[in-house]
């Protein structure tokens, strides 16, 4: 492998046998190849087997072959810190007259869109500018990093990020909490007329601004193929980030063992008194009183979303406390809200435990979605599930639930 360890968008492919390389091999040669990327722009990096580690930062770059042809690839990268409370993943896709130009293709639209505005983040260098959000009547300021706008096809001749992010940043802005940062993937595309736009906030599609994407890039005179990729990188400053759990690695693994008592605490409930009396359980084994309170009023939300997987639901939430006025916000706003999702999904990921499997569809009933569905149905019995789109979650809490 030494006389061919990098690609690049102008290499030869002769010498790059496909047939005699197994994933492994070419995810070295990934690696090897961002290495020298990223000295060229300053950043120090060693491959480890299959890994890309920057140790100045204790940042770890993964690539994964997620699917591989002659003419296309399909490239997974995961990018993960014991600094960070949650992990970035960016699937790129490249195509080409072979598979060397299509790997080549796929790594320049990995860097230019995603990696070179991460490595200024963790840098802390060439910020685009500092911004102000507003959360619960406190409020947070972020600096914040572009990555490269990568454009392919007949696309509209945009040549900078910072289009799409004056176009989008108050409703970004609107949808940010308390995170210590956060990033966005902005991707548009037309196809022969017809339109996908996506929008996303830490991996979660944001209906609304992807509709606003949408409406956009309607209008792009393409007559064939064009597209449009990028992400955006926000980075609370300290002096505005509040108090509150980090779920760095440890504190994960513990929460997913708490998600999974609670799904068997959920499995005993055969009435609603049981239901009823179940926070005071949780109460008991969850340390943490507020995240025990989430844990009773989220995760039916949770589960009756991955219950009815093939509904489209919102990012937007509805939290109705007791006596107080109702409060509309997202998930991305609420810090322990994705970290017990992320939790939720590592203690279900292929169980074959048939209580914690109890316990996930009892969990669900007791959603407010789960009665919406059901009635929907009993009401309407030609309806399909897929006829209900971007479902809003809304949670009935008492007047003693703190929202963080």
């Amino acid at each position: 492998m030494d006389d061919y360890d990098t690609l690049s968008p102008t290499a030869n492919p002769i010498g790059l046998d496909f047939n005699k390389l197994d994933h492994f091999d070419l995810e070295v040669i990934i690696c090897n190849t961002l290495r020298e990327y990223c000295s060229a722009l300053g950043f120090a990096a060693k491959r480890e087997n299959n890994e890309l580690l920057f140790g100045e930062y204790n940042l770890i770059l993964r690539p994964t072959i997620a699917q591989l042809n002659k003419q296309s690839v399909l490239l997974r990268f995961e990018m993960l810190s014991d600094n960070w409370d949650k992990s970035i993943i960016e699937n790129s896709a490249g195509m080409g007259a072979d598979t060397a130009r299509a790997l080549s293709n796929a790594l320049e639209s990995f860097t230019s869109a995603c990696l070179e505005g991460l490595l200024a983040m963790i840098s802390q260098k060439n910020s685009y500018e500092t911004c102000t959000s507003s959360f619960l009547g406190h409020e947070h300021q972020w600096k914040v990093y572009l990555g490269d706008l990568v454009s392919v096809g007949e696309a509209p001749d945009i040549k900078e990020a910072q289009y799409y992010w004056e176009e989008l940043k108050e409703l970004i802005l609107a949808r940010l909490g308390n995170q210590r940062f956060c990033y966005i993937k902005v991707s548009a595309s037309k196809s022969f007329g017809s339109v996908f736009c996506e929008c996303r906030i830490d991996n979660i599609i944001s209906h609304d601004m992807t509709k606003h994407l949408m409406e956009q890039t309607q209008n792009w005179p393409t007559e064939k193929f064009a597209s449009h990729k990028m992400f955006f990188f926000l980075q609370q400053q300290p002096d505005t980030i509040l108090p509150g759990p980090l779920f760095y690695a440890p504190e994960q693994r513990e929460l997913s063992y708490q998600v999974n008592v609670a799904l068997r605490l959920f499995s005993k409930c055969s009435c609603d008194e049981d239901y009823a009396e179940l926070i005071n359980l949780l109460k008991e084994v969850v340390p943490d009183p507020i995240l025990a309170q989430e844990l009773y009023y989220f995760l039916p939300e949770m589960c009756v979303r991955r219950l009815f997987n093939e509904i489209s639901f919102s990012d937007q939430l509805t939290i109705n406390i007791s006596s107080q006025a109702s409060l509309e916000l997202t998930a991305h706003q609420l810090s322990d809200y994705m970290p017990i999702e992320r939790a939720l999904d590592e203690v279900l990921a292929g169980s074959q435990d048939q209580e914690l499997l109890d316990g996930f569809k009892i969990c669900a009933y007791y959603s407010s979605t789960y009665s919406l569905i059901s009635h929907m149905l009993e009401d309407s019995p030609k309806a399909k599930i897929t006829d209900l789109t971007e479902l809003h979650s809304t949670f009935f809490t008492t007047d003693n639930f703190i929202i963080r």
